[in-house]
């Protein structure tokens, strides 16, 4: 684990509560901003908020199949052949 995961500036811990805030308020979903934010952590490479928002998405209902294709979202919310493809909301 880094540095960057261990220790969070007070400052920047209150930032990052303020864009979760405000993402949950502007989304109107608690899960689908939960979604939102796993997907940039996974882009920042985060394991720290990967953990942190993993663990709130599942407080909020995700089922496992979608977190776990939430990487590939673009094919996953695709019909497949059998009609039986996840769907993203």
């Amino acid at each position: 684990m880094s540095a960057r995961t261990t220790v969070l500036d007070d400052g920047v811990r209150s930032a990052l509560q303020a864009v979760s805030a405000a993402a949950k308020r502007g989304l109107g979903d608690p899960a689908l901003a939960e979604l939102v934010q796993i997907r940039a952590s996974q882009l920042n490479h985060c394991a720290f908020c990967l953990d942190m928002h993993l663990t709130l998405a599942r407080e909020h209902g995700v089922g496992e199949r979608q977190l776990d294709l939430l990487d590939a979202w673009e094919e996953a919310g695709r019909s497949s052949t059998s009609g039986s493809g996840p769907r993203w909301s």
